[in-house]
C-alpha cells in the first residue's frame, strides 16, 4: 500500500513536494529528487535564550549547539550584546542578506537553496533580539549582513 501511495505521489503535479510516511520513515518529492527519510517530529515551538558560555541543548530536536559551532560558520560573535535566542521557524521570518538592498523573506530564501518543505521547519534560527541573524543547520548558513565574520563590521 505505502509503495501504491509513492507511485501515486510521483504524479502529482509538478509544483508539489508530495510526502507519504508511514511507521518509520517516510518518502518525499522534491524538485524532481525522491528522499527517504525518518519521520520528522514538529519541532518545539518554544524558544531558548543562550548566553554562548555553555552548550544549549534543546533535547525536544535533537539540538546541541556550542559557541564554536558559530564560529566555524563564520558568524561574528564580538558584538553579541545580549543572549542570542534560538528558535525553530513560525513564518514571516525576514533576513537582511550582504550585498542585498532589502529584507527577504526566508521562505524564498529557502526555496532558492533548494531546501525541501518538510526540512525548512527543521531548521534552527539564530537572533540577536529580534533580528534573525542566521539559519543554521545549511551548508553554507545563512548569515545576515554584518554578522559574517569576513563581512563589513556591524553598524550600531
Amino acid at each position: 500500500a505505502q509503495l501504491e501511495q509513492v507511485v501515486a505521489a510521483l504524479s502529482a503535479k509538478p509544483d508539489s513536494a508530495p510526502v507519504v510516511g508511514w511507521p518509520g520513515g517516510s518518502v518525499g518529492r522534491y524538485q524532481n529528487a525522491l528522499y527517504a527519510f525518518p519521520n520528522l517530529e514538529s519541532p518545539p515551538s518554544a524558544s531558548w535564550n543562550w548566553d554562548l558560555k555553555q552548550t544549549l541543548r534543546i533535547p525536544q530536536a535533537g539540538l546541541e549547539l556550542q559557541k564554536t559551532d558559530l564560529e566555524q560558520i563564520g558568524l561574528a560573535l564580538s558584538h553579541v550584546q545580549q543572549p542570542l535566542r534560538v528558535a525553530f521557524r513560525a513564518g514571516g521570518e525576514r533576513i537582511q542578506l550582504a550585498g542585498r538592498k532589502h529584507r527577504h523573506q526566508l521562505k524564498k530564501l529557502l526555496q532558492e537553496r533548494e531546501v525541501p518543505p518538510w526540512l525548512r521547519e527543521q531548521l534552527p534560527l539564530l537572533f540577536h533580539g529580534e533580528e534573525l541573524i542566521a539559519v543554521l543547520g545549511l551548508e553554507p548558513a545563512i548569515i545576515a549582513a554584518g554578522w559574517q565574520l569576513s563581512g563589513p563590521s556591524r553598524q550600531g
